[in-house]
Parts: C-alpha cells; sequence; structure tokens
C-alpha cells in the first residue's frame, strides 16, 4: 500500500486572481463553498493583476507580514510541459535518498481549469500507466486537487475538493478542508479521510534556476486517515513554496508520520527542489 503519497507527493501548481477577500473571513472551512467557474487557460499568459508583495530587504528577505497592501506581481497559468525536480528522503532510519523527479504537466480536455499532473521517467520523458499522477483545479478561489491517482490505488476522487493554495491564504489567512474519498485496497472498498490545514506565512523572493523570482510560502498540515489491515493515520507538516510567475510549487520541506496499530510510526523528511520548467 502506497498511501504516503497522496499526502506528500503531489507537485501542484499555483493562480492568483484580480478579486480580493475579506481578511477578518479568510479562516473558513470550505466544504461549504461551492465550486466557481473556472477562468480560460491563457497558456502561460501573465495578468498584471494579483496577490501582493511583501518588502523585501538585503538579498531578497521578506519581512513578513500579508501580502495585500502593497505592489502587485503579476500571476502566471502553468505552462504545459517538462517540470524537473530533485527530491531528497531522509528515513527515520538510514542514509537518505536523492533522484530526479519529472512530471508531465497537461490540460485536462473539457473540464475547463483542470490539469494534470503525470509522473515521468526522469530519462526518457515516458509516462507509465502505474505512474503517480494528480489533478488540480483552478478557479476564481484558487488552486485545489480534485484527483489523486496513486500506483497500487485507483482514482481518489476528493469530495469536497481538497484545498492547495486559496485565494484567502494568498491574501493573508488562513483555510481548512475535510475531504473523503473511496478506493479499492487489496481487493476491498477503502474509506480515505484528507483533512488539510493552510497558513499563509511569508511573501519573499526565490531563486530557481538562476532566476529570482517572487514567492510565497504556505504552512501545511495534512492528515490522511482510514483503515486498511488496521486503522492508519498518515500525518504531514511542510512548507510550500509556490513562483507566482511560473504558476507551481517550487520547493516543499515536508516531514511525515505514518502510525499504525500496533507498529511503530514511521517518519521521514522529503525536500522537493524545482530545477527546470518549460
Amino acid at each position: 500500500m502506497v498511501l504516503t503519497a497522496l499526502v506528500a507527493a503531489s507537485a501542484p501548481a499555483c493562480r492568483g486572481d484580480s478579486q480580493k477577500t475579506n481578511a477578518s473571513n479568510s479562516s473558513v472551512n470550505t466544504t461549504n463553498v461551492a465550486d466557481a467557474s473556472a477562468p480560460t487557460d491563457t497558456g502561460g499568459a501573465e495578468t498584471t493583476s494579483g496577490p501582493q508583495r511583501a518588502p523585501t530587504t538585503g538579498a531578497g528577505a521578506n519581512v513578513g507580514g500579508p501580502p495585500t497592501s502593497l505592489p502587485a506581481i503579476p500571476f502566471r497559468v502553468p505552462a504545459t510541459g517538462a517540470y524537473q525536480y530533485h527530491e531528497r528522503v531522509q528515513p527515520q532510519t538510514g542514509d537518505p535518498a536523492e533522484r530526479t523527479v519529472r512530471y508531465l504537466l497537461s490540460a485536462v480536455k473539457r473540464k475547463p481549469g483542470v490539469i494534470r499532473w503525470d509522473e515521468a521517467d526522469p530519462t526518457t520523458g515516458a509516462v507509465g500507466k502505474a505512474g503517480d499522477h494528480y489533478e488540480e483545479i483552478h478557479d476564481r478561489d484558487g488552486l485545489f486537487l480534485v484527483a489523486s491517482i496513486v500506483a497500487g490505488t485507483d482514482e481518489c476522487r476528493w469530495s469536497p475538493r481538497s484545498v492547495l493554495l486559496p485565494r484567502a491564504v494568498i491574501e493573508g489567512g488562513e483555510l481548512e478542508t475535510t475531504s473523503t474519498c473511496t478506493v479499492p485496497i487489496d481487493g476491498k472498498p477503502t474509506a480515505l479521510t484528507l483533512t488539510t490545514k493552510l497558513k499563509f506565512l511569508r511573501t519573499h523572493d526565490f531563486t530557481v534556476a538562476g532566476a529570482v523570482r517572487p514567492a510565497i510560502d504556505v504552512s501545511r498540515v495534512r492528515v490522511l486517515s482510514g483503515d486498511s489491515e488496521g486503522p492508519f493515520t498518515i500525518t504531514s507538516r511542510a512548507v510550500d513554496t509556490y513562483a507566482f510567475d511560473l504558476g507551481v510549487r517550487v520547493r516543499t520541506e515536508d516531514h511525515s508520520s505514518n502510525k499504525r496499530d500496533g507498529r511503530p510510526a514511521e517518519d521521514s523528511t522529503r525536500i522537493l527542489t524545482l530545477t527546470s520548467a518549460p
């Protein structure tokens, strides 16, 4: 069973919107928020409005504070194509493992605003049928996870969609969602629950492949629970960094703990950093 990837392995994208929300109303549960109509994909074109960036000092360090009262920085709808990441995983015991991870991003036909990330072979670029892939949606409320397809399970379509980078968090707030799905694991239907809590941390400048880009850091706590060969809980605590002009996550540092009844917890730390983009 490979459920940890449901919590930590997706490579999400991000998009802003010029509309603003009241920061005092940003800490809400989005399970009662209806999907807004998705914008037209501009194929990577920049917009001139979006969230705001806090001031920087020195080598681009951010002084903190929500980004709602400072000069706007443009957003970019993610370009389709290959995104390459460097991954380092440090298990609780043993040596760290490092590898190159490549994802192919594509637009999903007949689903406006939905993009799909397929894990591909880092050398050939081929996408295998057993590879992990994820679907996310961009709309006026931000970015959300709608489906996770992980090797060893069938498609898990989250209801309601799970929060990734909502507008309320971009504007300095917090948000939480609780989503569910049912997938066959070990030959029987298994109900999964995914609770995600996000909190704005800061905006700053982040260097990707030699280019300095405006970015946002978001605190993320995910808890995946279910019952397969006994009750289990996988908790993931992370800081995600998204680059506004690329529209994707450029770095994450994730600490995960896999707990199962009657067994010691399995802990690990995973750092994923973008090294190249279309």
